[in-house]
């Protein structure tokens, strides 16, 4: 069969645009003036797509130089597609944009050199306040023939989904294949998604907005289609670590990368009925991905390049000849691309002291709040600092300089050769100054001073202090007993020493136990804790009390070297019997602690099961946060139990293990009491036989309430069932209908039970169709007897009574059905539709 290939459909086409001049008049005696020709560039283009964050509502600057490199370039040609995107401007390196709270919005501009042909670029923005503005990727897989998909948003993105989240119904769309595209449509946290005609894939793009916080977040799912008689290729690490499983690659903001899937350690791409597969599709919100090969069938290569540092994520599609579409994400870690500091630290006419301004990397380790910003003239990447932290890292050296003091520096070095001194200093940002109350930005290449502005970074440079310096060792100390060597304070040599005392963190005095060791000059500052946390310092010159200098921030790490399952704690099942469809899930906590107690973050977590082979075992997310936890989540086709072992690979390359925890299936809706295994302490789901799709649960009983730690307060009183309307021994709880029935079916729906996020108190009508479907099997204890429901009492309905404080019940035995006062005790059936 011949192979038909499929690509996403580009938002934005490339465009070239060549200019051409026309000669002028000429009185035919003297040649006309020939125009200089524009210098020739010695760094050629290098333009890249890229993502960046704007403050809603606001009129921002965003600064492009990290995605087009080079010298002597200029923007052109900025358009916008996207709803409450403002039309931008073009302002050198940067575009001026306004952009409503929670806008997705795609600007594009051209970039231009002389010499070099145009490129068209994409630049990804969003208008939030959120610190981290980009979810984590879902994916997923379909056949033609599938019934609409419902994808569980906040199920799915798991501890990525925060209290107060939801999802904004105008702010959901489908991308992907030209004229090949499926529908979708929302529901609470839910979000269904309806296939096309043809096999292919889409991504359905949408927007989280938090009421508590009002930040909002972007969020994708890439679903694949494939043919029902053909079996899509399989991915063995549908998510996957590029870093984490291939230690040799190392990528580099601004640096091009190739990237072969068939050659990444462990991602395991095979086709099932033996055939090859292709790369058929990248894509990435933050970086500029693409095929090597486009018309090869059988490329499996693609580049990639970014202009920022950090976590990017990579979404692909590979495909069989014969339309089967399989998706998977990659995560790429990207460092700063840095060489060696080619300038050095200058004194003015007064012999005053300013440091160097410093790289990306080094500032970043010493726990600075800095960005990573590429100087083009520099060919560095800098740190980029706000006006909180340059203020900060200069009092650990000297003082923060004023504006007068950097037109000091600059009229000292004004008659500097070429390539020495001042000029070699990164000069395409703005120094941080102070002015009085205020800060300010001083270009250090003309002198020029213009207001201090939030949105965009600044290099520092600081007024050294020569009365006492502070040369920190390190920022981070693991916290395993041992002393280390933390700081040196340098003094004249007739100081009368130094004080230490305590800024902030989380630490104490006594905790870090800090030490001196006073050397003529030289006073060493050594540390050693058993206890992870933070702890800020300033020291004060005994002889001078207004010569103070502060530390930055420093990290006392657990020691991960080791790291371990704690025996009671290490591995903690905290959701248990779901339903063994193969999606529902049982999550277990890990927690990982070092010989210490102390919590340990980042560490890369793995799980199996050691007792099922139909169990699917998955970590998110996949390394421990600052608690030293992640969660593990388990799903299963088959009924039953399974046994669930968690392991961690410490950075001396010994591998540890937990105790082993077990999980329990259900069969799969089966409505009934008891419970898989005996007992009550589950709850079932009991599908309509009218309409599948609708579900009820029976009233709880007590161990369920227990086993899950319901609050006592959110239920009334129990009655035990004797066999004659319910299972003998049966604690059946009861609940009034002045706020516990509601907060009961809320509670379900807030955790998400059987992965539905819907569920609510059914009406009156809703409780009489149930009894309605169980009739035949008795009319006077029909869902006792058909389901070992427990029936004594009436079902509280949503339906209102004649009276405001009336409600109906229904009883799910016999049919009867009338108003109740809402103070009184019933049942409670939650209903999912």
């Amino acid at each position: 069969m011949k192979k038909t290939t499929f690509r996403l459909h580009t938002l934005g086409a490339c465009i070239a645009v060549l200019l051409t001049g026309c000669g002028g008049g000429s009185d035919g005696n003297s040649p006309s003036p020939v125009p200089p020709s524009p210098p020739t560039p010695t760094v050629k283009m290098l333009a890249m797509d890229g993502f960046s964050v704007v403050k809603p509502g606001v009129r921002s600057h965003v600064d492009v130089s990290n995605f087009v490199r080079g010298d002597q370039i200029q923007l052109s040609d900025a358009t916008v597609t996207g709803k409450g995107c403002g039309q931008p401007g073009i302002s050198g390196l940067s575009l001026t944009l306004t952009a409503q709270q929670g806008a997705h919005c795609d600007y594009q501009y051209t970039a231009n050199q002389v010499g070099t042909p145009s490129t068209r670029v994409h630049l990804q923005v969003l208008a939030t306040s959120a610190s981290q503005a980009l979810l984590p990727p879902i994916s997923g897989a379909m056949t033609l023939n599938d019934d609409p998909k419902a994808f569980d948003v906040a199920a799915l993105l798991g501890s990525d989904w925060q209290e107060g989240d939801a999802i904004v119904a105008d702010f959901v769309s489908v991308q992907g294949m030209e004229g090949n595209q499926g529908t979708a449509t929302l529901d609470g946290t839910t979000i269904t998604f309806t296939p096309p005609a043809l096999a292919g894939w889409n991504r359905v793009v949408f927007t989280v907005k938090n009421s508590q916080s009002g930040d909002d977040k972007l969020g994708v799912i890439y679903i694949t289609f494939s043919d029902v008689v053909n079996q899509a290729p399989i991915i063995a690490q549908p998510k996957y670590d590029i870093n984490a499983n291939n230690p040799a690659i190392t990528a580099r903001s601004g640096e091009s990368l190739t990237l072969d899937l068939s050659q990444l350690t462990d991602l395991g791409i095979t086709d099932p009925e033996g055939g090859d597969w292709q790369l058929l599709e990248v894509k990435s919100f933050t970086a500029d991905v693409s095929l090597v090969d486009k018309e090869s069938i059988t490329n499996k290569a693609f580049t990639f390049s970014a202009g920022t540092v950090g976590d990017h994520y990579i979404s692909y599609i590979v495909a069989d000849e014969y339309n089967g579409f399989t998706s998977g994400l990659l995560k790429l870690n990207v460092k700063a691309s840095e060489g060696p500091m080619t300038w050095t630290s200058l004194d003015d006419n007064n012999k005053n002291t300013f440091t160097a301004p410093e790289r990306y990397s080094d500032i970043y380790r010493k726990g600075y709040n800095v960005s990573a910003v590429w100087d083009s003239h520099a060919n560095n990447t800098l740190a980029g600092f706000n006006a909180i932290s340059g203020d900060s890292y200069c009092k650990s050296l000297g003082m923060l300089p004023t504006v007068q003091d950097l037109t000091a520096l600059r009229q000292a070095h004004l008659n500097d050769d070429k390539h020495k001194g001042l000029d070699l200093w990164p000069s395409k940002k703005p120094y941080l100054a102070s002015d009085g109350d205020s800060m300010k930005g001083f270009w250090i290449d003309d002198g020029q001073t213009k207001d201090y502005d939030p949105s965009i970074p600044y290099y520092v440079t600081c007024l050294a202090s020569h009365e006492m310096t502070l040369n920190m060792k390190r920022d981070s100390v693991v916290a395993n007993g041992d002393r280390v060597v933390l700081a040196t304070v340098t003094q004249p040599i007739d100081s009368k020493g130094i004080t230490l005392k305590k800024l902030s963190g989380s630490l104490s005095d006594t905790d870090v136990d800090i030490s001196t060791d006073s050397r003529g000059k030289v006073t060493t500052l050594t540390t050693a804790t058993t206890k992870a946390g933070s702890y800020r310092f300033e020291v004060t010159d005994n002889g001078d009390a207004e010569n103070v200098l502060i530390s930055p921030e420093v990290t006392y790490l657990a020691d991960a070297d080791t790291a371990t399952f704690p025996e009671e704690t290490g591995l903690v099942v905290t959701q248990d019997n779901a339903a063994a469809d193969g999606q529902a899930q049982d999550t277990l906590q890990v927690t990982l602690k070092d010989a210490n107690g102390n919590p340990v973050a980042g560490l890369l977590i793995s799980a199996e099961s050691s007792s099922s082979d139909s169990a699917s075992v998955s970590v998110s997310p996949a390394t421990t946060d600052v608690d030293g936890h992640t969660v593990v989540k388990v799903s299963d086709t088959e009924e039953g139990s399974v046994d669930i072992i968690a392991h961690v690979k410490r950075p001396n390359g010994e591998v540890m293990d937990s105790t082993t925890a077990r999980v329990t299936f259900a069969d799969v809706l089966s409505g009934n009491y008891p419970c898989p295994g005996g007992g009550f302490a589950c709850l079932p789901v009991l599908p309509s036989t009218d309409n599948p799709d609708v579900w009820y649960t029976p009233d709880p009983e007590l161990s369920y309430l227990k086993k899950i730690s319901y609050p006592r307060s959110d239920y009334t009183d129990t009655y035990t069932e004797n066999g004659k309307n319910g299972l003998d021994g049966f604690k059946a709880v009861r609940f009034n209908h002045t706020g516990q029935a509601e907060r009961w079916c809320q509670y379900l729906a807030d955790t998400h039970y059987y992965g539905r996020s819907d569920w609510k108190l059914p009406t009156k009508e809703a409780l009489d169709s149930l009894y309605n479907e169980y009739i035949a099997v008795s009319a006077s204890l029909a869902l006792f007897t058909a389901k070992s429901w427990p029936t004594d009492s009436g079902y509280w309905s949503a339906s209102p009574g004649d009276s405001e404080s009336d409600f109906y019940h229904v009883y799910l035995g016999n049919g009867y059905t009338f108003p109740y006062t809402a103070s009184n005790v019933n049942y409670v059936s939650c209903v999912s539709e």
